[in-house]
């Protein structure tokens, strides 16, 4: 996947969830994260497109 400063991203709106890292470490072999915290950080993307669905739906006329 190309960095975010690659010009095909420009003008899309972007974010980043970040799971808790026990160590601290991060984008490395070593990173880890528990099963419980990555099932945490799904369910918070998750929520947010669907809200998102949602505000585009109601601002639509759609939301019924």
């Amino acid at each position: 996947m190309p960095a975010t400063t690659h010009r095909c991203w420009r003008g899309c709106a972007r974010r980043a969830w970040c799971c808790p890292q026990p160590d601290g470490i991060s984008h490395n072999p070593a990173e880890h994260t528990e099963p419980d915290d990555l099932v945490a950080g799904a369910d918070v993307l998750l929520q947010t497109i669907l809200t998102l669905d949602r505000m585009v739906l109601e601002s639509d006329g759609l939301d019924r």
